[in-house]
């Protein structure tokens, strides 16, 4: 037939030879025996019939590979995995079914793509044999297929709302779909918005609800660009291509199933909205029943919500800013509380004058880098002239920072202080010649580095009067 001659075609461009065929499969090839799995012909951009019933539509023949030293007796027996190129006029990515042969059937439990020309049947053997070039009836699981006819279709949406939207620019990258999902991937310079979002549901439901058919038509790559289809430079594409048409909405080539009219999708919801490479963004959605699922989510949590705070779901927006505004005043009224107890804090203080130098030695657990720098900054204010070290221990975490005051700078230095504190608590640090800081990992040796500042501080001092 002119399908079959057409997916033949397309095997052998994709493949070229059987080494291709080696090439394609390789670590999926299961190597049971002496026996490779068996291998037919995929379908080019011609496509699918899309019933997912049984038919003589499903009946195609399982062609040898000829892949390490099978015979044409080979045959596969229950409990035995394997994979099955076979043509692919009736199955498609994500589907599930059965084979069935005349002594035997295989359950299929996943259909995959390894080359764009080629489908890829992998299942056990559960009743019978199965052998090299019988013809096999195929049954596909219409649930599934259905859900993934859903997403299919709804993708084309997608596609067709984000050019009418963002520009001509925006172009296909890459896309999953299945039964349970979709996924878009598509160039584009910056993050869509929560409003962009928005619209791009609102567009894709539109169509949803008008429930305008989906058509498809088998012709040459030339006729379909020539009607307005979809398809990009450099995109390779066979002499025969199959366009998915939704009425004047969206045209594109395709050899997936797809539902028969856009109502079939029930409903379209975006859950994500990511970027996955530079100029490359990513949509994650869902359709139908799984669009309705996550509605159901979403609805539960706000309930969830709103006994939480207390008030009706209208005002969750309101109260949520309130708490927060709340929450953070907390926080800095927290802050300044700690930072006051520290200045004020003797009992872990100590200052001593060293060569007429005032050198204040603080432990300051409690306190975060901020608060540390805040305190530091009093400190120094107060001091007027002289060096300041205070040390933290919080979570498991040495925080550290020196601070010098800038009429001693050419005499000590911060970051020479800091680099001898840290080594003592396993840590590294650095910074300017007035202030530096660092981490270290060793809690129980903090008191010892902040005692070890006072011995510093007199060193570099003598060697900086020694012209060292």
């Amino acid at each position: 037939s002119r399908r079959r001659d057409v997916g033949q075609r397309g095997v052998r461009g994709a493949l070229g030879d059987r080494s291709g065929a080696d090439h394609v499969l390789g670590a999926q090839r299961p190597r049971p025996g002496p026996c490779g799995p068996a291998v037919g012909f995929a379908n080019d951009l011609t496509g699918f019939d899309g019933s997912g019933k049984e038919g003589k539509a499903g009946i195609w023949p399982v062609v040898a590979a000829g892949l390490g030293n099978c015979r044409s007796t080979a045959k596969f027996t229950p409990d035995q995995h394997h994979h099955f190129l076979v043509e692919a006029a009736f199955m498609q990515v994500g589907d599930q079914g059965v084979l069935m042969g005349p002594d035997g059937q295989m359950e299929v439990k996943e259909t995959t793509r390894p080359v764009p020309t080629l489908i890829l049947h992998k299942g056990t053997v559960t009743k019978g044999r199965i052998r090299e070039g019988e013809a096999l009836r195929m049954t596909v699981n219409a649930t599934r297929r259905q859900d993934a006819q859903r997403n299919h279709t709804a993708t084309h949406l997608v596609h067709a709302a984000l050019r009418d939207m963002l520009g001509p620019h925006v172009k296909q990258y890459g896309s999953l779909v299945g039964p349970n999902r979709l996924r878009f991937d598509f160039a584009h310079f910056r993050p869509l918005s929560s409003r962009d979002i928005d619209e791009i549901e609102t567009v894709v439901n539109n169509e949803v609800r008008k429930n305008e058919r989906v058509a498809t038509e088998v012709m040459s790559i030339q006729d379909a660009v020539a009607n307005g289809a979809l398809a990009f430079f450099g995109d390779k594409y066979g002499e025969q291509v199959r366009v998915v048409t939704v009425e004047s909405f969206s045209k594109e080539l395709c050899g997936g199933t797809h539902c028969r009219h856009t109502g079939d999708i029930g409903l379209f919801r975006i859950v994500s909205e990511t970027g996955v490479a530079s100029g490359v963004r990513r949509i994650e959605a869902q359709t139908g029943s799984g669009a309705l699922v996550h509605m159901k989510k979403l609805e539960t949590d706000i309930r969830e919500l709103s006994d939480l705070l207390k008030v009706g779901q209208s005002e969750l927006v309101a109260k949520t800013r309130k708490v927060m505004t709340q929450l953070k005043d907390k926080e800095r009224e927290l802050e300044e509380l700690k930072l006051k107890i520290a200045s004020g804090s003797a009992v872990e203080a100590t200052a001593k004058t060293i060569a007429g130098i005032q050198v204040h030695v603080q432990r300051t657990d409690g306190l975060d880098v901020n608060g540390m720098r805040a305190l530091a900054d009093q400190l120094r204010d107060k001091l007027k002239s002289g060096v300041v070290a205070l040390g933290a221990a919080n979570d498991g975490k040495v925080s550290l920072l020196v601070v010098v005051t800038k009429d001693l700078i050419a005499r000590l230095k911060a970051g020479d202080l800091i680099k001898e504190m840290a080594a003592e608590v396993g840590g590294t640090g650095g910074g300017r010649p007035e202030m530096a800081q660092a981490g270290g990992k060793d809690p129980a040796r903090l008191d010892l580095a902040l005692e070890k500042v006072f011995g510093l501080v007199e060193r570099m001092l003598e060697r900086y009067t020694n012209g060292g």
